[in-house]
C-alpha cells in the first residue's frame, strides 16, 4: 500500500490535530510513502521539521522508501537547509545559499544518547545567550529535561531536535520529536493508567516517571523533571515568546 502525506502551506499547534488525522503516518503495512509539499508555499516551524524527521527515520529503519513531491515550491529550501532532506534521503543538485547558524538557528540533530543531548545543548547556547540571556539557564534546563526524557523513556528511539530564532516576534522556537513507545506505554510499566490523557497528567507529577525502568536512567532520578519543566514553562510563557514543544508520537 502506497501512502501519500500532504503538507499544507503552514502547520500550527492549532491545526496540528487535524493535520495528523488527515494523514496516515503509521499505517499497518505500507509499501512506500510520498511526502507532498504544498505546490505554492510551505512554512515548516521547528516542531514540524522535528516530527517529520523522526517519522522519516522510523520508516527508513524499516526499509520503507519515502518519495517527495513539489520540492521546488517556495519555502522548501528552508526545510532542506535545516537538514530535513538528510532523513528523507532525497537527493538534490540544487545549490543552497549558506547562512551563519550561530545565534540564529540549529539544524536538525539526531539525539540517540546523553552525549548527543549534550552536543545539542551546546548548539543551543548561542541562540539563548544572544537573544534572551536573562532566561537562558531556565530554558536550557527545560530543554535538557525534554530531550533527556526521550533518551530515557522512548524505548530506544532517537529524538530529533532543531531550533529557529524569529526576529519579528523575538521568539525562539524549539522542536523535539520522537517515534518511540509513547508516554502511555512508558509509564504503564510502573503506573496504572486508563488512557493517553491520564498518562500525560501523570507524567508531569513529581515522582511518577522516576519509578519507570529506563535504559539510561540513574538511581537518583526522582521523576521531577517534567514537573519543574511545567512550572518554568508557565512562568516563561507569561514573559517571553519561547515556544518549547515536545511531541511524543506512538
Amino acid at each position: 500500500m502506497e501512502v501519500e502525506i500532504n503538507l499544507p502551506n503552514q502547520i500550527s499547534l492549532h491545526t496540528l490535530g487535524s493535520f495528523l488525522k488527515q494523514n496516515q503516518f503509521f499505517p499497518s503495512e505500507p509499501s512506500a510513502f510520498t511526502l507532498s509539499f504544498n505546490p505554492n508555499f510551505t512554512h515548516l516551524e521547528p516542531f514540524v521539521l522535528s516530527m517529520l524527521a523522526a517519522w522519516a527515520d522510523y520508516w527508513a529503519e524499516k526499509g520503507i522508501p519515502i518519495a517527495c513531491n513539489n520540492t521546488d515550491s517556495k519555502g522548501v529550501d528552508y526545510a532542506r537547509r535545516m537538514g530535513l532532506f538528510n532523513y528523507l534521503n532525497h537527493a538534490s543538485s540544487k545549490e543552497l545559499n549558506t547562512h551563519e547558524s550561530a545565534g540564529q538557528f540549529v539544524p536538525l540533530c539526531k539525539l540517540k544518547n546523553s552525549s548527543d543531548v549534550a552536543a545539542f545543548m551546546v548548539e543551543m547556547v548561542p541562540i539563548l545567550q544572544k537573544h534572551h540571556p536573562k532566561y537562558a539557564e531556565a530554558v536550557k534546563y527545560s530543554l535538557s529535561e525534554l530531550t533527556r526524557n526521550v533518551v530515557e523513556h522512548a524505548g530506544g528511539a532517537p529524538a530529533f531536535a532543531c531550533a529557529q530564532f524569529y526576529p519579528k516576534s523575538d521568539k525562539v522556537s524549539i522542536g523535539v520529536a520522537d517515534c518511540g513507545m509513547g508516554i502511555f506505554n512508558s509509564l504503564s510499566r510502573a503506573v496504572d493508567l486508563s488512557n493517553d490523557g491520564d498518562a500525560l497528567i501523570n507524567a508531569i507529577k513529581p515522582g511518577v516517571s522516576g519509578s519507570t525502568k529506563m535504559m539510561y536512567g540513574s538511581s537518583d532520578n526522582a521523576g521531577a523533571g517534567l514537573f519543574y519543566n511545567k512550572c518554568i514553562g508557565m512562568h516563561l510563557a507569561s514573559i517571553l515568546g519561547y515556544f518549547l514543544v515536545m511531541l511524543l508520537l506512538d
